[in-house]
């Protein structure tokens, strides 16, 4: 580090922590951070409740008035979070290479990403991250490498076990993570601070020569969302800048205060290891805009009209009697059935009725509750009371579907926070799992078996993708409706598969070999468009490869290409001669996945020579084959390289 260069983040680390702190302190700016504190006190009303004995408090000079919440706007943020969080979580692993190693190299990705998934339970960190940022409007997936997990692998110069490392997946909220937010975007942010609670007790065992240090230290750490601090309990900062022109290596600096430093040096993760969930940002910054900041004033007004009612409620519930002050009457004469003698002259007695509360404050409840539903985009159909005339599944399933469209952009922040999380993690396996390690591998039969693998094994990832989900399935009335068309369409075949659809919206139990076939002619398809010969084989289904490689000759590019074209159309025939000259019933098999016992023995239909194939596919290739020669490729100024 550079003492004397201007930029604060490559000066001495006594000077770093102070630039640090100030930003820390400066970040967000007052203002914004008010507006955090009035929402996570609105929606977590127990803050505000001194007695823990009833949650309806007495407000006023006398005690007169009843102050309660009705948490409308807290439940509507609930119903968002179910939404948004319902898609089941797949994740496809993307490779740079396409040899043969890619194969293996995926299926260990995808086995580290489901074996993360599971053991960090990621979904339940899913459902807090959007929850927070619906309520803050940002929050922040922290994934650290912790070498104090893992396997125990080797011991150390003083017999202490050395652990292989894992993955530590935290959420955090805008309280707890400060950054440039003057960026207009996360790609240009070059660091990030991460303020994380830590036993004092822990950090003073593991660095030894602060020890003294860390035990004098009382009451460092402050949560805020509690009454008092925990004496245990202290502040660990972790500043991460990522390599650029001014940082090359950037910088790890994790520290307590000045004089309690942990680690200085290099950013090992080569990045920012902090991913943002910001569904919506105020123009031209990075803070977050809260859906909860719009629902909150029709949240506060709904609470004013309720605790208007019930104020008047419980001052005047108890009936009370107008008794004229001439009349001989004894008050005593009430209780019981008596007779009641009194003076005409000197009036009724009469009760006086002061509880009746205008019918204008019901009606504004309603439209209170109404307002935020539409603000929110969550309908009544959502939140399980579907309107008296939506009685059919597909008129529910649609209510539900427009709420889920509403619910889309923040869907969409979710699931690329989610891919790039898991694309951190992958990162970081390819960076510190240099020791060999075991994981479940889904394998067939949906049955898991151990796999050794070590950070070569993953080199070639490069990307992780999430496989969207059919929004209808996200409902149980649209899983319903799907499970009902599937069945009268034949795809359904035995009870088995519709409890499987009905329960989860999974439809991977039905198209899981019609989607490997897919992407084997998509594989195939490229190669083809790049002149190298694709092998065939008697199980493929012949029909669909035809149609979908006779596809590739529509282009008018790959048509002038006369390197490309023969192969195309010698796959081609290979296809048809296989379909015309193989085996009946192993044919059947390739093409329906079932063997009719009416094809058992059934002999071949000899195929006359001279004249066209009688199936379709022969009408097909006669269409794809040119009656001439293969005309010369046209002069093109860049070359085409069969690439597209």
């Amino acid at each position: 580090m550079v003492a004397s260069n201007k930029y604060w983040a490559v000066q001495s680390a006594e000077d770093c922590i102070c630039a640090v702190l100030k930003r820390v302190e400066n970040s967000t700016g007052p203002n914004y951070r008010a507006i955090l504190e009035r929402n996570r006190n609105h929606y977590y009303k127990w803050l505000d409740y001194n007695n823990s004995e009833t949650s309806i408090q007495s407000t006023g000079e006398q005690g007169e008035f009843v102050k309660a919440s009705c948490s409308q706007g807290r439940s509507l943020i609930r119903n968002m979070v179910t939404l948004v969080t319902s898609d089941r979580l797949a994740f496809e692993t993307i490779a740079t290479a396409s040899d043969e190693s890619v194969y293996s190299a995926t299926k260990v990705a995808k086995g580290i990403i489901d074996d993360v998934l599971n053991r960090k339970n990621i979904d339940k960190l899913q459902d807090e991250a959007v929850e927070l940022a619906l309520v803050y409007g940002s929050s922040f997936y922290v994934c650290r490498w912790n070498t104090a997990l893992g396997e125990p692998y080797v011991n150390d110069t003083n017999g202490k076990p050395l652990f292989t490392g894992d993955i530590d997946v935290q959420i955090k909220s805008p309280f707890d993570i400060y950054f440039d937010t003057s960026a207009n975007n996360w790609e240009e942010v070059d660091w990030v601070i991460v303020k994380q609670k830590h036993n004092k007790h822990t950090i003073a065992s593991q660095y030894k020569k602060f020890a003294s240090e860390l035990e004098g230290i009382i009451d460092q750490f402050y949560n805020e969302d509690m009454e008092e601090a925990n004496e245990d309990t202290i502040t660990v900062y972790e500043f991460y800048h990522k390599p650029t022109p001014a940082l090359p290596n950037g910088r790890l600096l994790v520290f307590v205060n000045s004089e309690i430093i942990l680690f200085d040096k290099a950013n090992p993760y080569k990045c920012l290891p902090v991913i943002p969930n910001i569904p919506m940002n105020i123009a031209n910054t990075l803070k977050g805009y809260a859906l909860f900041s719009d629902i909150l004033p029709l949240q506060e007004l709904l609470d004013s009209e309720i605790n208007t009612i019930a104020s008047n409620h419980a001052a005047y519930g108890v009936q009370n009697i107008l008794i004229p002050n001439e009349a001989d009457f004894d008050i005593n004469d009430l209780q019981g059935l008596r007779i009641i003698n009194y003076s005409p002259e000197a009036g009724d007695i009469k009760p006086l009725s002061l509880v009746q509360s205008s019918p204008e404050l019901f009606k504004m409840v309603d439209v209170y509750k109404q307002q935020m539903m539409e603000i929110s985009g969550i309908n009544s159909t959502v939140r399980g009371a579907p309107p008296s005339g939506a009685t059919s599944g597909v008129a529910i399933a649609t209510l539900s579907a427009n709420a889920l469209k509403f619910a889309s952009s923040f869907s969409k922040a979710n699931q690329i926070a989610l891919e790039r999380v898991m694309e951190l993690v992958i990162k970081e396996f390819k960076i510190f799992a240099t020791a060999e390690r075991t994981i479940a591998i889904l394998g067939a039969n949906k049955s898991y078996i151990n796999m050794r693998f070590s950070s070569a094994d993953i080199e070639d990832i490069s990307h992780v993708k999430i496989r969207p989900t059919n929004p209808m399935s996200q409902t149980l009335a649209g899983r319903i409706e799907i499970a009902q068309n599937l069945l009268q369409s034949g795809l359904i075949k035995n009870p088995q598969d519709y409890l499987k659809v009905l329960e989860t919206g999974d439809l991977d139990v039905l198209n899981d070999e019609v989607m490997s076939e897919d992407e084997l002619i998509s594989a195939e398809n490229e190669e083809l468009k790049q002149g190298k010969e694709v092998p065939i084989l008697m199980l493929d289904n012949h029909i669909t490869h035809l149609s979908k490689h006779k596809m590739l000759l529509n282009n008018p590019l790959i048509r002038r290409d006369s390197a490309v074209v023969p192969i195309i159309l010698n796959h081609i025939q290979e296809h048809l001669s296989m379909l015309e000259n193989g085996d009946p019933m192993i044919l059947e098999l390739a093409m329906s996945d079932t063997i009719s016992p009416d094809n058992v023995g059934k002999k071949q239909q000899p195929v006359d020579a001279g004249s066209p194939p009688a199936s379709p596919m022969g009408t097909m290739l006669q269409a794809a084959q040119p009656t001439e020669k293969v005309a010369e490729p046209l002069p093109l100024e860049t070359p085409l390289n069969g690439g597209m």
